[in-house]
């Protein structure tokens, strides 16, 4: 089978669900559906990792002036120091998309890849909705007849995905508040790496 026989089909090789990605099942699907020409896969799985925010706003400041963005004096060990309530800590991720345009956008960059590093086939599956931490978020997999093709072309899905796809991420603390996750300089500046200058 050519890469032309292997038009990319968005039904079966991206989705994007708020339902848990079993990642084994879908590992063993994509490993089924392979010919002898594939010589090496390569998968990415990434997780919903127990991040605290790096900056407190002003009036969170306020309210946790035990927290590293106060800027209390007082000594944490004197005996007028203020008892302060903990940091919230972070439960999970909450992942809002635009529906279609979403899909629309994953299965370009698919296809993008697959003639970018040669590859056999590529299947991107993202979650949505609420996703615990330690739970999976994103599942990217892609076989090629050579190993560097398939490792390069999940590192390019990757880093296009995160500052190109109709994604918009919400931290969820275990105090009931949320905050908003802003775009990273590095995940931009990861993108503009595989841009020919």
């Amino acid at each position: 089978m050519n890469q032309a026989d292997r038009a990319l089909d968005p039904q079966k090789r991206v989705t994007v669900s708020a339902v848990p990605l079993e990642i084994g099942a879908i590992i063993d699907q994509f490993y089924a559906r392979q010919t002898g020409d594939c010589g090496a896969i390569a998968h990415f799985v990434g997780r919903t990792r127990a991040d605290q925010p790096v900056h407190l706003a002003a009036d969170q400041a306020a309210a946790f002036p035990g927290s590293p963005s106060s800027t209390s004096s007082t000594s944490p060990t004197s005996p007028t120091a203020p008892t302060s309530p903990p940091v919230p800590a972070m439960t999970a991720l909450e992942l809002e998309h635009y529906p279609g345009m979403t899909e629309k956008r994953l299965a370009a960059l698919a296809e993008d890849a697959m003639h970018r590093f040669s590859l056999l086939d590529v299947a991107i599956h993202h979650r949505v909705g609420i996703v615990p931490i330690g739970n999976p978020i994103v599942l990217v997999i892609a076989a090629a007849g050579h190993r560097k093709s398939s490792l390069q072309s999940v590192d390019f899905v990757m880093d296009w995905l995160k500052t190109e796809a109709p994604f918009w991420k919400r931290t969820l603390f275990d105090d009931g508040t949320s905050q908003w996750v802003e775009a990273k300089v590095e995940d931009q500046t990861a993108r503009e790496n595989w841009i020919p200058s």
